[in-house]
């Protein structure tokens, strides 16, 4: 489905898709029991994945830090390593999870990104022609590209546009892992991209992140800082940010009474 302008600034509808996730996590129906066998598969395919990503993430750091310790200042070169840790990962993703393996490929090498982003002072040994490209233009490409379901294409330009401290990229590679454009949906990763959004003032992403805290997904639930992120992006003028405000002070007065 291509990504709308409208979708890339805001993806509101998560916001119900989320708190309707949580809803159903909390419900108690009754289960047959070929339904709670396929329960506890899907739970230990869900916790095998987390497994196998912490240890992808794991070798990843380890190697970026490893060559930077031992002089390489090549991007690139510490990338390819980062690849080769996530091979366990993307085995499993494609053959028990059975994910393409165009995606799968594309989201171990946005997790060797993350890794590396993680680490400060990385400098690049051969010239970069995108460095020469302003921010706005590359996020401006990274949209294109989204435009044409090229998400592959879309990420490289938005990391380039976030990696020169550009708010509205960085909010972009947020709504790409929490809708699954071109990987593997990944709350955490999403809202740890909206948090540096949210840190430079972007309404949007303090709007999104409040969403994350509200439902749970990818950060422990905390109405306290749902608020605190939808307060922040209503003093902007979000009107949806408002709405959400609205919402939690109407769950506060009906705690434990009938509305």
């Amino acid at each position: 489905m291509a990504i709308s302008a409208a979708q890339i600034w805001r993806y509101r509808s998560i916001r119900c898709a989320a708190l309707i996730f949580v809803a159903t996590m909390h419900a108690e129906p009754a289960i047959a029991a070929d339904d709670l066998q396929y329960d506890n598969l899907e739970t230990q395919k869900a916790a095998m994945l987390k497994e196998a990503t912490w240890n992808a993430r794991s070798c990843m750091r380890g190697w970026a830090e490893a060559m930077l310790l031992q002089g390489s200042r090549s991007s690139e070169e510490i990338i390819e390593h980062g690849v080769a840790c996530g091979r366990p990962l993307k085995h499993y993703m494609i053959n028990s999870l059975q994910q393409p393996e165009d995606v799968v490929t594309a989201y171990i090498r946005a997790l060797a990104y993350d890794e590396l982003d993680r680490i400060p002072g990385l400098k690049r040994s051969k010239p970069n022609p995108e460095s020469a490209i302003s921010a706005d233009e590359a996020n401006r490409r990274g949209f294109d590209a989204a435009e044409r379901k090229d998400y592959t294409e879309a990420m490289r330009w938005y990391r380039t546009a976030a990696g020169k401290g550009l708010a509205k990229a960085q909010h972009n590679i947020g709504v790409f892992y929490q809708n699954g454009s071109g990987v593997p949906k990944d709350y955490a990763s999403a809202a740890r991209w909206y948090r540096k959004a949210a840190d430079q003032g972007f309404s949007p992403a303090q709007y999104n992140l409040g969403i994350l805290y509200e439902s749970g997904a990818g950060v422990p639930k905390d109405i306290t800082k749902a608020r605190y992120w939808y307060n922040l992006a209503a003093a902007q003028g979000d009107e949806e940010a408002k709405k959400a405000l609205t919402g939690l002070d109407a769950s506060r007065v009906c705690n434990g009474a009938s509305c």
